[in-house]
């Protein structure tokens, strides 16, 4: 099957099912997105590839938490969450209250910009991040981890997680943990 032919909302539906491949499809094709949301806050203090990784967080969750039946493509929940995980991040630093809006670019005027297109050694250095991104996910996390992170990001309360795990919602508040830190010190 040529993954690279299949539309975003088939590759989610494969995603969910847990296809590596697909997710590697999916994740090359939104690191350029997540690069425009990252690049409209220049002059943060948070470096563009720190930008860019946090995006790339919430493009994850954005897969596992799009409902198929939502009348949003998947492009525009996916640009929602990418953005929204990047301003989230900024908040939290406490850089976001000081950016001034000028200082933002919108979207939408980025990108017809000839700088924001991607070179041939940016396009392969993407690729090799979303592949990154992908054999992480499945070699870092454990089994019981994998499930914990899948199920949350599909947005279940800790309680309907430990139901369908089998332990008690403060496990999986400390599985979560471990999970952020360990996506953490990978992704940076």
């Amino acid at each position: 099957m040529d993954y690279s032919l299949l539309k975003d909302e088939e590759l989610v539906a494969l995603c969910k099912s847990n296809d590596s491949r697909a997710f590697s499809v999916l994740t090359e094709r939104y690191i350029p997105v997540s690069g425009l949301h990252a690049s409209g806050f220049y002059g943060a203090p948070i470096e563009k590839e720190d930008l860019v990784q946090e995006g790339m967080l919430g493009f994850i969750a954005a897969v596992y938490a799009y409902d198929e039946n939502s009348s949003a493509s998947f492009s525009t929940f996916a640009g929602h969450c990418i953005k929204n995980r990047i301003i989230s991040a900024l908040r939290s630093t406490g850089s976001a209250k000081r950016i001034p809006a000028e200082m933002t670019v919108p979207l939408e005027e980025r990108q017809d910009s000839p700088s924001d297109q991607l070179t041939p050694e940016e396009s392969f250095i993407s690729q090799k991040e979303s592949e990154r991104i992908s054999l992480m996910i499945e070699t870092e996390l454990t089994e019981k981890e994998r499930n914990v992170f899948l199920r949350f990001l599909q947005g279940m309360s800790y309680k309907q997680i430990a139901d369908e795990c089998g332990c008690t919602p403060k496990s999986v508040d400390g599985t979560l943990q471990r999970i952020r830190k360990k996506l953490r010190e990978k992704l940076s």
